[in-house]
C-alpha cells in the first residue's frame, strides 16, 4: 500500500502531545511492515473510510482508494467516535 497525508492530519497531529506523536510514528512505521498486524486494528469504518489504533486513547483515519491510504485526521479516541456518529449520520 502507499501511504500519504492530508495538511488536515499535520494541523491535527502538531496538536497531539510530543508522547502521543512518538506513538504514532511507531504505530505508522508497524503499519507500513505490516498494515494488518493485530495491535493496529486497520479496519473499515464507513465506505472507504478506515481507522487504525494509536494507543488505548487515540485513533487515526484514512481514505482507502484500492492501495492508496491518505490519512486525513487523529486524536482522540472520544473525538474519534464523535467524528464516526456523524459519518454515519451524514452516510
Amino acid at each position: 500500500m502507499t501511504s500519504r497525508t492530508h495538511r488536515r492530519f499535520w494541523h491535527e497531529f502538531n496538536r497531539l502531545p510530543a508522547h502521543v506523536q512518538c506513538l504514532a510514528r511507531e504505530k505508522f512505521q508497524l503499519w507500513l511492515r505490516d498494515p494488518l498486524h493485530p495491535s493496529m486494528q486497520f479496519k473499515p469504518l464507513i465506505g472507504n473510510v478506515w481507522s487504525v489504533r494509536i494507543g488505548d486513547h487515540y485513533r487515526a483515519m484514512a481514505q482507502k482508494h484500492g492501495d492508496l491510504v491518505v490519512w486525513f485526521w487523529i486524536g482522540t479516541h472520544e473525538e474519534y467516535n464523535n467524528f464516526v456518529r456523524q459519518l454515519r449520520v451524514a452516510g
